[in-house]
């Protein structure tokens, strides 16, 4: 009898033990899992995060870079800075937040014989080879593209291509240049033209961000030609 109750009394203390040993491992293994888990989807966030920063940097980028690499070739004797784009009765501002930027780059007109001035040693001016068409490079604030168009000599559309996407502001201004501490003006009369371009991306993965991802980018320009 004492043999019986001494191993019933010892199967319940080897029972109960397991039992939480078992809960204490399920909870240790929840722990675990939830951890992971949680940690997948700060690692999933900062990778989209990081990836949206890059692709807002990136478009930023490359329209600065596609515009600056022409319009430095330019004379300011060719350039014109608009309140808007120019199919959109465009007015000259001058030189204060312009939306539109026209102008006009060398090129081997006549003869064709690999260098940019006439038979006379002098400039030719145009666009994309043709003699007195223009470049123009302006930003819709409706669908925040900014487009490179190409203008012939009676102002009549050539082509127009998308060079960027998701720009939310763009801003062209003409800046003279003196000696001393404000050494930049803006000036109707301006010898270097500033380009800032922003895009912010408000969205991400389907879902508003708390902290926006923003990318600005400003660029002063001196025409090599003029």
């Amino acid at each position: 009898m004492k043999i019986k109750k001494y191993c019933r009394r010892n199967l319940k203390k080897n029972a109960g033990y397991t039992l939480i040993e078992a809960i204490f491992t399920v909870g240790i293994f929840t722990f675990v899992i939830g951890s992971l888990f949680t940690m997948l989807i700060h690692q999933n966030s900062f990778f989209n995060r990081t990836m949206s920063k890059f692709d807002v940097s990136r478009m930023t980028r490359k329209v600065m870079n596609i515009m600056v690499k022409e319009i430095r070739f330019s004379n300011l004797l060719t350039v014109s800075i608009y309140d808007r784009p120019m199919d959109r009765f465009g007015v000259t501002s001058e030189y204060r937040d312009g939306k539109s930027i026209e102008f006009q780059v060398p090129v081997d007109y006549e003869p064709k014989d690999g260098d940019f001035t006439d038979e006379f040693g002098r400039l030719e001016w145009g666009a994309d080879g043709q003699l007195d068409w223009s470049i123009e490079y302006c930003w819709d604030s409706e669908t925040e593209q900014v487009f490179r168009r190409v203008w012939d000599e009676n102002s009549v559309l050539v082509s127009e291509i998308e060079i960027g996407s998701e720009i939310t502001s763009f801003s062209i201004k003409g800046y003279s240049f003196k000696a001393g501490p404000d050494r930049y003006k803006l000036d109707s009369a301006y010898k270097i033209i500033e380009i800032e371009l922003s895009s912010v991306k408000t969205t991400m993965a389907g879902r508003t961000l708390d902290n926006p991802i923003s990318c600005t980018l400003s660029q002063r320009i001196m025409c090599r030609n003029s």
